[in-house]
């Protein structure tokens, strides 16, 4: 039998922690948490300080894709648009977060804030 190494530890223990948060906030294992279970399990790296470094990527693509999409939420309502031209803005709204944290992360770097 192979070795279980410790990335298959600390994977498995990061799901149960993420399955065990959401039970404690009243949710059933259904799509939310196995969500969360899949987020644990794509951040998980060989290292821990990559896994650090991956998660704080995650966490900071996802508040600024939050920011866009509740900016988005904002806005869709005044247009009466829906079907294609609805999916059209979508996109453009996916390409306007994704560029807006290339961005952000390229100014960072030239300030040396980041690696």
């Amino acid at each position: 039998m192979p070795y279980i190494g410790q990335r298959v530890i600390k994977t498995s223990i990061a799901v149960f922690l993420c399955l065990v948060f959401y039970h404690l906030r009243g949710y059933d294992a259904g799509t939310i948490s196995a969500e969360a279970a899949i987020s644990a399990i794509i951040c998980m790296q060989p290292y821990v300080n990559d896994t650090r470094h991956y998660a704080v990527n995650r966490i900071a693509g996802t508040l600024l894709g939050a920011f866009w999409g509740f900016l988005f939420l904002l806005i869709v309502p005044m247009f009466p648009v829906r079907g294609i031209p609805l999916y059209a803005l979508m996109a453009l709204g996916t390409l306007i977060s994704l560029y807006s944290a290339v961005a952000i992360r390229s100014r960072l770097k030239k300030l040396e804030l980041i690696t």
